[in-house]
């Protein structure tokens, strides 16, 4: 019984932390995509919602590097740390 207790302790943590497996960026919203150490503000100027792999970091790369025309990324803000980029204002 113990040994069943501990296996779930050691499964549980890797449930808790998985990746998305997509994202779902609507059409004119934007959407913050942080994957695989990876951090990408997702413009979607496209007419439809577009769908953004990110089940595997190959997904995910390929993606940003073969992203449709009205797809467009911008670094994510690192302003939430308490360090802020030039032009930035943490409060």
């Amino acid at each position: 019984m113990i040994f069943v207790s501990a296996a779930a302790f050691l499964v549980l943590p890797s449930l808790l932390f998985a990746a998305a497996t997509y994202y779902r960026a609507v059409a004119n919203t934007p959407v913050t995509v942080d994957e695989f150490s990876a951090c990408q503000e997702t413009n979607n100027a496209c007419a439809n919602d577009v769908f953004i792999p990110t089940k595997t970091e190959t997904e995910w790369s390929n993606f940003r590097t073969n992203k449709p025309a009205c797809v467009s990324f911008t670094s994510c803000s690192t302003c939430g740390n308490g360090t802020c980029d030039a032009g930035e204002s943490f409060w």
